[in-house]
């Protein structure tokens, strides 16, 4: 990456989500110099989406939005994670289209007591391997699911989480369902991961 982009780009992603109501289904994601995958969802977009909407009046709140889809996807051979999110608490009406975020266009829904519907952000069916760092790497996350997760022959572990389902999250759970989880499938390999001056690290496999 070139430094002389925003710090955000700096960190880029083969598949960079802003808006989790999209639908990512069997994509491959491979060689990114930090990520595979990046749910990154701010309270309100940023950029020139963002600020369409902001002289739009229309509100969006992707950190609040549910998940529409995430299935059959594989990251591997990254810098960093093959799955990154952050800052994400899905609640009912929390995309803001059907009235504010996290107030329903009926007006129910008090945004300082936003109600939770855990079955809305279920990250389903990824395999991720040979990362750098992790398989899938998360912080101040709420009520989000993982099933069916695949993670092998990572640098550092296959999953880890800062800050999930926080002491300021009434009645937040996460459940982990039907994971495998492998330290490594061959202990002489090395994981194979791209560096910034174009020149790969080889291992046993790739």
């Amino acid at each position: 990456p070139a430094w002389s982009l925003l710090l955000v780009d700096q960190s880029p992603a083969a598949y960079w989500i802003v808006n989790p109501d999209n639908r990512l289904v069997d994509n491959v994601a491979a060689g990114s110099s930090h990520y595979g995958f990046w749910y990154r969802a701010l309270p309100h977009p940023d950029g020139q989406g963002g600020q369409h909407l902001k002289e739009t009046f229309t509100p969006m709140c992707p950190s609040f939005t549910p998940l529409l889809e995430f299935r059959g996807n594989v990251a591997h051979s990254t810098g960093r994670h093959g799955l990154k999110m952050n800052d994400y608490f899905p609640v009912i009406c929390g995309g803001g289209l059907a009235g504010t975020c996290g107030r329903c266009a009926d007006g129910s829904g008090d945004p300082e007591k936003m109600e939770i519907d855990a079955s809305l952000a279920v990250f389903r069916d990824f395999t991720s391997f040979k990362n750098k760092n992790f398989g899938i790497w998360g912080e101040f996350l709420v009520n989000v699911h993982f099933d069916g997760m695949r993670l092998l022959d990572h640098g550092i572990a296959g999953l880890e989480f800062a800050y999930i389902n926080g002491k300021q999250a009434k009645h937040a759970h996460s459940r982990f369902e039907n994971m495998l989880l492998v330290g490594r499938t061959k202990a002489e390999e090395k994981i194979y991961l791209p560096l910034l001056s174009g020149d790969l690290v080889t291992g046993g496999g790739r």
